[in-house]
Order: C-alpha cells, then structure tokens, then sequence
C-alpha cells in the first residue's frame, strides 16, 4: 500500500506522460521525504540578483511535529529601512505559537507579536506545523519553494506543483560535495498561468533538495522606457530529515 506522502506526490505529480517519467521519480521520492519527515533541521539561503547587484536573506529553520515550530529569517542588509521588517520570527512550543505583525501592517506597529493557542476547543481547530505556518505565512520575508516543501502543508504542494508547467531531468553534477540530479522546466505563477520563466531544482538520490532556482523576466518602466530585467532567484539549502531539534528554539516569544 502507497504511504500518504507517496500518495499525495503521485497526485501533485500526476500521469501526464508528455513529463519525463524519470523526472517524475524524483520529484515523488522528494516530496515524499519532506512529507514524512517528523523532525527536520537546518538552513535555507536565498540570493536574488540582477545585472544592477543582488540580495540575500538567511532562514533558520526546524520542527518537530506536531506542532513545534521554529522559523527565523534576516535580510543581509548593513542599513535596513525602518519603515520595512528585515527581520523575522515564527516559534512553536506545541500549545501556543507566536509570530510578527503582518508585513503590510509592520509600519503601524513595529515589533508587535501576535499569539495564538495551537488547540482552541471554541473553533475546533487544533494546529499542526503546516497549519501555522500558513497561519504566520504573512509574517516573513520569504515564502519560498523550498520552505514549503520543507514544511509539506498539503495545499501548499499542490499550489507549487502546478508553477511546474514542465519538468524533466536535464543533467547531473555536485552541489555542496554531493551528487544530484537537475530537473526543470518551465515555471508559471499558478495553474492555468502562462510560462514566465525558467525553473530548476538539485535533488539527491535520497530526495534531499539542496538548490532550487528560478530565472524570470520582469518588465520595469512604461512605455518608450520600459525595459526587460531578468531576475535570478536562487535558494541553497541545508536541511537536515531526522536532524536533532535544539528543545530552546521552540520557546514562545512574545516581544
């Protein structure tokens, strides 16, 4: 019999014979390994560049279900500006979760938290580590591919299933000292989207993602000075399946 992560990577994936079947494997084995991962650990990097310089932004990043959460991110900026969040955090102890101010309220109130109980009895909802995630999804500064894969909240996979339009293996080499294999295609924003770029992802033989990279083109400007700016979205991660979770990050922060 198929485990649930089997099963739902074979519905992400689906039976569209046109995709490389190889690719497909991949893919399965992947999402598979996040789904049913009960503790995991470790970093993901994302550095945006364009021919005008580049960005980056660390995530620290561990759980251990059901329900205990730690996620914190930080733009790599000397001066950030007051006015914007540059620095984020989400923790989990099991019973309650906390989380920052919603980005586009931070000007209102900067540095103010929120808390919720992970079981509230009054809604009938008990959380688990997907489900605060996308409760707090509003409050970081990079909701990324590979943190959502990390994290396997069901809806979050099919949404990023269907941003792949195409996906085939289409190389193999080293990343950070370990052989993988490239798969990729072209990416949309959501399903029933048109292409708007390129996609490609790291994946060892074990199912670990250690890079995922995205290549668009973004008009900037109006008329006679527009121009075509090509954006390279790179994440490198680090995460550990089964990694041993430090019991102090999941500490409950409210200030």
């Amino acid at each position: 019999m198929l485990s649930i992560g089997i099963a739902i990577a074979l519905t992400l994936v689906g039976q569209d014979q046109s995709k490389s079947p190889a690719a497909k494997v991949l893919i399965e084995k992947m999402m598979n390994r996040y789904y049913s991962a009960q503790t995991l650990t470790g970093t993901i990097k994302l550095t945006v560049s364009t021919e005008a310089g580049s960005a980056s932004l660390d995530t620290v990043l561990q759980y251990e279900r059901p329900a205990k959460l730690y996620i914190r991110q930080q733009k790599n900026v000397a001066n950030p500006d007051p006015g914007q969040p540059s620095k984020w955090l989400v923790t989990s102890d099991g019973t309650t979760f906390s989380y920052d101010i919603p980005n586009h309220k931070y000007e209102s109130a900067p540095g103010l938290r929120l808390a919720e109980p992970v079981s509230n009895p009054r809604v009938k909802t008990v959380h688990t580590v997907a489900t605060i995630y996308s409760a707090a999804s509003k409050s970081i500064g990079d909701r990324s591919m590979p943190l959502d894969i990390a994290i396997s909240g069901r809806d979050d996979l099919l949404y990023r299933r269907a941003q792949w339009l195409t996906f085939k293996v289409i190389g193999n080499k080293e990343v950070a000292g370990r052989p993988v294999s490239l798969v990729g295609g072209d990416y949309r924003p959501y399903a029933g989207a048109e292409a708007i770029g390129k996609y490609q992802m790291a994946i060892t033989p074990e199912g670990d993602l250690l890079q995922y990279v995205e290549e668009t083109n973004v008009a900037v400007g109006e008329g006679g000075n527009a121009q075509t700016v090509r954006i390279t979205s790179q994440w490198d991660v680090n995460l550990v399946v089964g990694g041993k979770v430090d019991p102090g990050l999941f500490k409950v922060v409210l200030r």
